[in-house]
């Protein structure tokens, strides 16, 4: 905070032109109970914000432990035995949320491996594949960790 309005002419944006500093007592877990770490690096490469893993479940559950890292199934959304199997189009409105929103997506699967046609009732990487496409023609930012 400042005694004077705009000191140094930086006019930022902030209504009480009084202060430029958010506040910084949020940015403390003083009671340690935010346990979940955030992922900030990923094969050398930086992660600002939150970030979107996608591909085969096995490789996936690494991510658990990071407030910051999305799946598929810690969104809550594999279906159980019974369930009717989520459609390309309900995947690409959760992914499409996740663009928006400005995630990094972090790639557990070769795209090059990935199949080129969908076999039913065969968990093969064709969703992964779409995922892929979508993600690169909407120009999201991917890292690759395989």
């Amino acid at each position: 905070m400042y005694i004077s309005k705009d000191p140094i002419g930086l006019a930022g944006n902030n209504p009480t032109l009084y202060g430029y500093v958010a506040d910084t007592n949020t940015w403390v877990d003083v009671f340690g109970l935010d346990c979940k770490a955030r992922l900030k690096k990923i094969n050398g490469q930086e992660i600002d914000g939150n970030a979107t893993a996608i591909g085969r479940m096995d490789k996936l559950k690494y991510f658990d432990n990071f407030s910051n890292v999305d799946t598929w199934h810690k969104s809550g959304r594999i279906p159980k035995s019974g369930d009717k199997p989520v459609s390309w189009a309900e995947n690409r409105k959760w992914l499409q949320e996740r663009i928006d929103r400005g995630d990094t997506f972090i790639m557990t699967m070769d795209p090059k491996k990935l199949p080129t046609k969908y076999v039913p009732g065969v968990p093969n990487g064709w969703f992964t594949k779409l995922e892929y496409d979508h993600l690169t023609k909407n120009g999201a930012k991917i890292i690759y960790s395989f």
